[in-house]
């Protein structure tokens, strides 16, 4: 018989960081506003609004022109929930959360449609940001067991 393994609820708050990376990384693939007849991913935004001269200078123009190492943040996110390391994956589920989720929160001022892209990403990065506090506040712990049932 193989051994299984105890469910802790640092086990089950890395596992909800690494979900919630991968939610994230297929919403910023997915269509977030329309602009005329078309719709654009995140990365097609982050060209308009360069193109538009929409961030031109300061912190804005970084966040648009480091946009495309969001994949990557999420995937070392997901490999750091995978592995036992729960403070890694709590940094970056934070990191995650205040650049994407900052951005997606902008975008909602922006007169625009949004699209289901922005929609998926802003609650998951609600979600996130909890689930990643977790990860670096809890200590592997003790199994998470059932209360044990009484006879009627």
């Amino acid at each position: 018989m193989t051994p299984r393994l105890a469910i802790t609820a640092p086990r089950v708050v890395r596992a909800a960081v690494g979900v919630l990376a991968a939610v994230i990384l297929l919403g910023t693939f997915l269509p977030w506003v329309r602009t005329g007849s078309r719709s654009r991913t995140s990365y097609g935004m982050m060209s308009l609004i360069d193109r538009l001269d929409f961030a031109p200078g300061g912190a804005a123009e970084r966040a648009v022109r480091w946009w495309p190492m969001v994949p990557m943040l999420c995937v070392l996110t997901m490999v750091a929930a995978w592995w036992p390391r729960p403070r890694l994956a709590g940094l970056g589920g934070l990191m995650i959360v205040l650049y994407v989720g900052g951005v997606a929160a902008a975008l909602g001022r922006a007169p625009i449609t949004v699209l289901i892209g922005r929609q998926l990403v802003l609650p998951a990065a609600a979600i996130l940001l909890i689930a990643s506090i977790g990860c670096l506040v809890l200590r592997p712990g003790r199994p998470i067991r059932r209360a044990a049932s009484t006879p009627a």
